[in-house]
C-alpha cells in the first residue's frame, strides 16, 4: 500500500492530459461553439486570440445568454452574439501546470467545483483534465 500511495504521488497533469484541446476564435458566434461542443460531444472549448489562451467556454456559459432575455422574451443580437462575450476570461479560469500531481489536479476540481482545468504554460494551452480524466486515472492505476 506504501508503495501505491508513493507511486500515486508521481502521477502529474501531463500523463493523463487530452493534449491537443479543441479551441475557437474568441471573434466566432455561440452557435458556432455549441455547434462544435454538440458534434464532438464536448462541454469545453478553449478562447483563442492571436494564437493565445485567453479564456474557456463552457456549456454553463451558456446560461450568460439569458441573463440579456428582455421582458418580451427576446434578445437583442442573439444571432451575432460572439464567444467572447459570454465565456469565462483567462483571469478567472483555475489553471494548472503539467507537472502538478494529479491528486492536485483532483483537489481543484473538487474544492472549486469546476468541470475542466486547462493545462498551460504561459500563454499556451497544453491539454485538459477533466474529473472524468482523473477519475479514469486512479482506476487505471488501481488505488
Amino acid at each position: 500500500t506504501y508503495n501505491r500511495l508513493v507511486a500515486s504521488a508521481a502521477i502529474v497533469a501531463r500523463d493523463y492530459m487530452h493534449t491537443q484541446p479543441e479551441t475557437i476564435l474568441e471573434d466566432q458566434t455561440v452557435w458556432s461553439a455549441l455547434a462544435i461542443m454538440r458534434d464532438r460531444n464536448i462541454r469545453h472549448l478553449f478562447v483563442i486570440r492571436d494564437g493565445r489562451f485567453v479564456g474557456v467556454v463552457s456549456n454553463r456559459d451558456f446560461r450568460r445568454i439569458l441573463e440579456r432575455l428582455r421582458p418580451d422574451g427576446s434578445i437583442q443580437g442573439l444571432r451575432s452574439l460572439t464567444v467572447a462575450e459570454i465565456m469565462t476570461p483567462v483571469d478567472e479560469v483555475i489553471t494548472s501546470r503539467p507537472e502538478t500531481p494529479l491528486r492536485d489536479i483532483a483537489e481543484l476540481l473538487i474544492q472549486r467545483r469546476v468541470g475542466c482545468i486547462p493545462i498551460v504554460e504561459g500563454d499556451n494551452v497544453l491539454g485538459i483534465l477533466t474529473p472524468t480524466d482523473v477519475i479514469a486515472a486512479l482506476l487505471n492505476f488501481h488505488l
